[in-house]
């Protein structure tokens, strides 16, 4: 299983994390909602707060990438960089779909990563969340042109 939450407008976060993430595979918060969740406001002490009860966190970093921590290891994975934005809108769906693609493939941490990276990037090349994700050749194509990647 894996949690993604939203933003809660009201600021509340008043939900058990430490009871609900042993029953998670993959914890995918971001950065700020990680921080908001936990009260604490840097990413390590986050997660140092949530790592005896979650299996895997995969933090979202946007343009500074993504870390993961699993099992007292910490990943660190570089973006992939577009520079030409067209819209950012569901680039963290997307990081979340690459991610849990490699993840039911029993790939490492550390690929899990890469590709959410990669696909919250693909994401960023065209309109609305969906926009860049026509059929898998558009994704390959924009993942080598793009992002010199091979799928």
């Amino acid at each position: 299983t894996s949690l993604d939450i939203q933003w809660d407008p009201d600021e509340k976060w008043d939900l058990n994390f430490n009871e609900l993430l042993p029953l998670v595979d993959v914890f995918l918060p971001n950065k700020q909602e990680l921080e908001a969740v936990t009260g604490f406001e840097n990413t390590d002490d986050a997660v140092q707060s949530l790592k005896n009860s979650a299996n895997i966190i995969a933090v979202k970093l946007g343009n500074q990438g993504s870390t993961g921590y699993s099992s007292g290891k910490v990943i660190n994975v570089r973006p992939f960089l577009n520079s030409q934005v067209v819209d950012a809108i569901g680039a963290g769906d997307s990081f979340n779909a690459g991610f849990i693609s490699q993840f039911i493939k029993n790939k490492s941490l550390e690929e899990c990563l890469k590709f959410g990276n990669l696909m919250g990037a693909i994401n960023t090349t065209a309109n609305g969340g969906t926009g860049a994700f026509k059929d898998f050749e558009t994704i390959r194509t924009t993942a080598k042109e793009k992002f010199n990647f091979d799928i």
